[in-house]
């Protein structure tokens, strides 16, 4: 998934779990913003070709500034993404505020078009259907867009012919993007797949209805980035791991021989104080180091814990992402 171009991987965007329903009634389309919903710790959790990622707005401007800049991040992703949204549409922008794309752009209409450059890249791209009906982690959701996007890379940049990137993308008004399949003409020489398929399997959206409770509880349902652990320690964290467990799953963050370690474990009935201080002390002991601070949290029938050396992440500092934590499971 991860061999494709830098181009791919600024636009690449996810796919929703179920198939559209071209024979429903069309439904009105929303307005344009609520196709790119991006208030602070919204998330989503992607899957392509059996690897999966959780993405996050790590940063966003009040809702009355102009442009609006909104920063997303994720562990699939080069860097953070730069966006500026108005009602003239959503832009791909450098952190100078350079636009270098156009996400989606004014009127929402079906078959209105719109052309950018990225460096010697041309894209063009179209609004194809509007009002489909898509699931979503079981929540259905009316008034979906689809759009074809093409973006022409002249030969040598990098391919050796001129070679055409064709997305179809499918965003849903509340969520966002559910859908990309993207596809290379010709196929790049020695790929594997010219073909792929992002799906998002499950979001966390303010305003956005929640999507039904999972069955079994796993990191595909506990959507920690390694930005809410940059703003709790104050100092970049990479993610090092993500393991499931049996109703659980385990992240480490920072240093192999000293890892920040959180573990969310959820139980049959509501989770109980003894219950949760077994998460928290397996939890310290795979920090491997005597200097450690560590914190448990209920919620519900979840039991939380986190762990870190003291150099990695003071105390004080690591108890801030308690209430963050006990978000990420609270229905």
């Amino acid at each position: 998934m991860r061999s494709f171009t830098p181009l791919m991987l600024l636009l690449a965007a996810c796919d929703c779990g179920g198939a559209a329903e071209p024979d429903a009634p069309a439904a009105e389309p929303a307005d344009l913003l609520a196709y790119f919903p991006s208030a602070p710790g919204d998330r989503w959790r992607y899957e392509a070709a059996g690897e999966k990622s959780t993405r996050a707005i790590s940063f966003a401007d009040d809702e009355d500034a102009e442009p609006r800049r909104v920063v997303l991040t994720g562990g699939d992703l080069m860097g953070p993404r730069y966006h500026e949204v108005s009602d003239e549409g959503v832009f791909l922008v450098t952190p100078a505020g350079e636009v270098i794309g156009t996400l989606l752009d004014a009127p929402l209409e079906e078959g209105h078009e719109w052309t950018y450059a990225f460096g010697d890249v041309a894209c063009e791209a179209r609004y194809v259907s509007l009002g489909r009906s898509v699931e979503v982690a079981g929540v259905t959701f009316a008034a979906c867009v689809e759009v074809e996007r093409t973006c022409t890379h002249p030969a040598g940049t990098p391919f050796p012919v001129d070679t055409e990137e064709i997305h179809t993308e499918t965003y849903c008004p509340g969520v966002g993007r559910v859908r990309e399949h993207t596809r290379i003409e010709p196929p790049p020489p020695g790929s594997d797949s010219a073909e792929r398929t992002d799906e998002l399997i499950f979001y966390r959206v303010l305003g956005s209805p929640a999507p039904d409770v999972p069955e079994s509880f796993d990191c595909d349902h506990f959507l920690l980035v390694d930005t809410d652990v940059h703003a709790a320690c104050g100092r970049a964290l990479p993610r090092l791991s993500e393991e499931n467990l049996d109703e659980g799953c385990r992240m480490t963050f920072g240093t192999a021989t000293a890892p920040l370690t959180v573990t969310g474990q959820r139980f049959d009935e509501d989770a109980t104080q003894a219950e949760a201080d077994v998460v928290e002390n397996g939890t310290a002991a795979l920090v491997g180091t005597d200097e450690v601070s560590s914190y448990a949290y209920l919620q519900d029938r979840h039991a939380i814990a986190v762990a870190a050396p003291l150099e990695l992440c003071p105390a004080d500092q690591l108890n801030r992402l308690g209430p963050l934590l006990q978000s990420l499971v609270r229905r």
